[in-house]
């Protein structure tokens, strides 16, 4: 069920709820599919838009304070209103960010920095988030993915996704460990070259650790990793990395340069595979056909 876009006064009515300053109420132009966003000063005042993602808004309110108590960079929650009294959706107040997200910036970032400083992020809430009720969260290997994109596949691409799939199958499950789930380049916000902070934790819970790192793009993952994750870990990063790149290979990219979306993923992915794979992980992912 969709609701309505909060107004303006319902908005300074929910600021004044939390004991907030209002101002000039401005819209966000990064508004996603969950929440409609509303910037009023120091203050990023989301309501809920569609009722399908109440849950994860319910979710990321518990999972936003744990996170930053393990050093994580991420907004701070201010306010969070189920009520519904004031708007008919679920409502939760952050501290603005000033930055923007990675995806929809236009110009050259230090991609090796921000990776960085992205795997130093990760391992904080990998082994620092504990004891939250969660869900567990499963992700999509790349078999199954592959079963449904194929079809927009050339000879050469299946029969290289099929050998891959052979020597993936290998790989060993691992504890589980607490994951963000959908760290893609749109939940990256950066500020003057650097990483701000990481967005969005209403897909997060606990599962396989390598569910951290497959909306990345693959060339970053040397980057992200610790010196110590070993071929078996490295295995399940890559299974999942190509997973979602067959996930996403029929959809039209979106969003700037920077942009890490759509048919965009499967490309960058048969690039890697063959320009700068690290030797010790070519046994998984093997030269791929390039056109």
């Amino acid at each position: 069920m969709m609701h309505p876009a909060p107004t303006d006064e319902q908005v300074r009515l929910l600021l004044a709820k939390f004991g907030l300053e209002d101002g000039v109420v401005g819209s966000s132009p990064y508004e996603g599919a969950a929440n409609y966003v509303r910037l009023v000063g120091p203050w990023c005042v989301r309501v809920l838009k569609d009722e399908a993602f109440a849950d994860d808004v319910r979710r990321e309110a518990i999972v936003v304070p744990a996170v930053r108590a393990a050093g994580v960079a991420t907004p701070e929650l201010v306010g969070f209103d189920d009520s519904r009294e004031i708007v008919p959706g679920l409502v939760t107040l952050y501290r603005r960010l000033d930055g923007m997200p990675l995806g929809l910036i236009d110009q050259a970032i230090n991609r090796e920095a921000i990776a960085r400083q992205l795997g130093e992020q990760i391992l904080r809430w990998r082994f620092d988030v504990k004891d939250l009720d969660l869900p567990r969260q499963q992700g999509q290997r790349a078999k199954a993915c592959y079963l449904r994109a194929k079809t927009r596949l050339s000879p050469a691409e299946c029969a290289w996704v099929e050998s891959a799939l052979e020597r993936l199958a290998a790989t060993t499950d691992v504890p589980d460990e607490f994951v963000h789930n959908d760290l893609h380049r749109h939940n990256l916000m950066i500020l003057d070259d650097q990483l701000e902070a990481v967005i969005d934790w209403g897909s997060a819970g606990f599962g396989d650790p390598a569910l951290n790192y497959h909306c990345l793009p693959m060339d970053w993952l040397p980057l992200l990793l610790p010196p110590d994750a070993d071929a078996n870990f490295v295995g399940r990063c890559l299974d999942y990395m190509l997973g979602y790149a067959l996930n996403d290979i029929h959809r039209q990219a979106r969003g700037g340069p920077n942009s890490h979306t759509g048919h965009l993923r499967w490309q960058a992915l048969l690039r890697f595979t063959n320009l700068g794979l690290r030797d010790d992980w070519r046994y998984w992912l093997q030269d791929a056909p390039v056109n």
